[in-house]
């Protein structure tokens, strides 16, 4: 139902809580511990699109079996 852990080199909490609603399970995401500066400003902004990206993925993953693979270098 919860799972928080700790990242970064100034820890940031993330949280995310699970919850059965709407006949599926509703996912909350919470981060905490950023500094009022414009470079945390911007880490928030990158990391709201890479969290966004995640849950789309662990989407694709639960509902459909879908694994990301990053493609293959050619030589």
């Amino acid at each position: 139902r919860r799972f928080v852990f700790e990242r970064g080199e100034t820890p940031t909490k993330v949280e995310f809580d699970f919850s059965a609603e709407f006949g599926g399970t509703v996912v909350r995401r919470k981060e905490s511990g950023y500094r009022d500066t414009p470079e945390d400003r911007h880490l928030i902004l990158e990391c709201a699109s890479g969290w966004g990206e995640a849950l789309t993925l662990l989407k694709f993953y639960l509902e459909h079996g879908i694994v990301y693979t990053p493609p293959k270098k050619e030589d």
